[in-house]
Parts: C-alpha cells; sequence; structure tokens
C-alpha cells in the first residue's frame, strides 16, 4: 500500500484506493484515476495525490476523494510518487534527481504555491515510496545512495516481526 487514511477504513495502492469490508476480509475498490498511479490519501482522507501521464508526460495531481470531477495539476516539468505531508499542507514528489515540494494553502477554493526544489542530488528511486515524511517538512527520509556503492538486489522480508522483537528483546 502507499499510503492508509486516517481513518483506517481506506488504504492506497498503486492504481487505485481500497475500502476494506465491514468484516475487514476482503478491500473492496473505493475509488481510482484512469491513467493515475502512485495514489496516496491526504492526511484529512478528503483528496488524493496521485501521477498521471494524460499531459504527455508524468504529472502531478490532486482531486477530491471521492471524485468530484475537479482536478488540479500540482507539478510543472514532471514528476512521480506524491507524498502528503503529516499535516496535509504541502506534498512532495521527485522527478528524475529533484525532490520537490508544494505548499498547499487551502482546499476551498484550492490554492497552491508554485513547487519548489527540496533536496537536489542522487537518491534511490526505490519501486515502492523513496521519500518518508516526518511530522512536518522538517523531517523526511530519503534513501540516497552512497557514492561508490553498489545497491544491493537484494530484499529481505521479516514475518511474524513482533514474535521476533519478543524473542530478541524480552519485557522484564
Amino acid at each position: 500500500p502507499y499510503s492508509w487514511s486516517e481513518s483506517g477504513e481506506f488504504v492506497s495502492g498503486y492504481y487505485g484506493i481500497f475500502k476494506f469490508s465491514k468484516d475487514n476480509k476482503r478491500l473492496d475498490l473505493a475509488g481510482y484515476v484512469e491513467n493515475g498511479d502512485h495514489m496516496t490519501i491526504s492526511p484529512n482522507d478528503d483528496y488524493v495525490a496521485y501521477g498521471s501521464l494524460e499531459s504527455g508526460q508524468g504529472e502531478i495531481y490532486v482531486q477530491p476523494f471521492p471524485a468530484t470531477g475537479e482536478k488540479w495539476q500540482i507539478s510543472t516539468d514532471g514528476g512521480t510518487d506524491p507524498v502528503w505531508t503529516k499535516d496535509g499542507n504541502g506534498i512532495f514528489y521527485h522527478n528524475d534527481l529533484r525532490i520537490y515540494y508544494v505548499k498547499i494553502n487551502s482546499f476551498a477554493p484550492f490554492d497552491h504555491d508554485p513547487p519548489e526544489v527540496f533536496y537536489k542530488g542522487p537518491f534511490i528511486n526505490a519501486v515502492s515510496r523513496s521519500i518518508g515524511v516526518g511530522k512536518n517538512k522538517d523531517r523526511i527520509l530519503i534513501l540516497e545512495q552512497v557514492r561508490g556503492s553498489q545497491l544491493s538486489a537484494e530484499a529481505v522480508v521479516t514475518l511474524n516481526w513482533f514474535e521476533e522483537v519478543k524473542k530478541l528483546a524480552p519485557v522484564q
């Protein structure tokens, strides 16, 4: 999943937003964007940011959730992988070797500042998220490749993580 809604009722994936069934045993499609990807739900659950090729190149858009037909392009020169700030007042995204930040000024009517370069330099463009955002834009995690190092093709998955932690660090 790309993001969870604040209410825990919705989860976003690459191509859509899904709602948990009442018995929590399945996910039902709750919304999607034609030609959209990397969908992420705003912290207030009212908006979705996503990437789309509808302009001919990858750009970042925001639209209400559920969809009303309104949408706004917030990137100006390409972009992918949007991530909301925890307070919902901004969105990070990346393009090439730059990470951009767009400040959201208001939602009704929707208004935002132009994108500003937040970080420039080599970073790892992960298959999923390349950017992690803390409570505000002052805390951000970027996977950066160390010069001269090689990327590993290995991924480690830990199953039953809590049980493993209990074994390694038992409660006294």
